[in-house]
């Protein structure tokens, strides 16, 4: 492995853990867990969506002191790259929606995937933490879009 391959390496996160690298005492971020996911539960009834998501995984970023949780859509769009949705305010799971603040219904393929995302998905939520702004106070690897 030549000098740039080893930078590379070292910037790109391996987990969600890796993602978030300096003030982890006041951001984590992890897979939503049951509760964060009853939380915004509810229906959607709609005909109009944005784009299907696939091999999908919901995403909580949290903020401590005072606590506030923010769940996002990470997966796989329709054109077949990685895609993270601004912040999720009701989930359908059951009939496989997620709408998000931005007014935008996302249609859901397949089942919720409980494990890490893939290098490409990482790096989308990367470039999606820096392009919201914040990134840079949790020491998120500098990927743009």
């Amino acid at each position: 492995m030549d000098e740039w391959d080893k930078i590379l390496s070292g910037m790109i996160p391996k987990s969600l853990d890796d993602v978030i690298r300096i003030n982890r005492d006041i951001y984590v971020l992890r897979l939503a867990d049951e509760q964060q996911l009853s939380a915004i539960a509810g229906e959607i009834w709609t005909d109009s969506i944005k784009d299907e998501i696939s091999n999908y995984r919901l995403v909580s970023l949290i903020t401590k002191n005072p606590e506030a949780v923010s769940v996002h859509l990470l997966g796989t769009c329709s054109a077949g790259h990685s895609w993270i949705t601004s912040r999720v305010i009701v989930l359908d799971l059951e009939r496989g929606y997620a709408a998000t603040r931005s007014g935008s219904i996302y249609k859901l393929l397949g089942p919720l995937a409980r494990d890490d995302p893939d290098r490409c998905e990482l790096i989308c939520l990367c470039a999606a933490l820096n392009a919201w702004g914040i990134g840079q106070r949790m020491g998120v690897p500098e990927f743009f879009y």
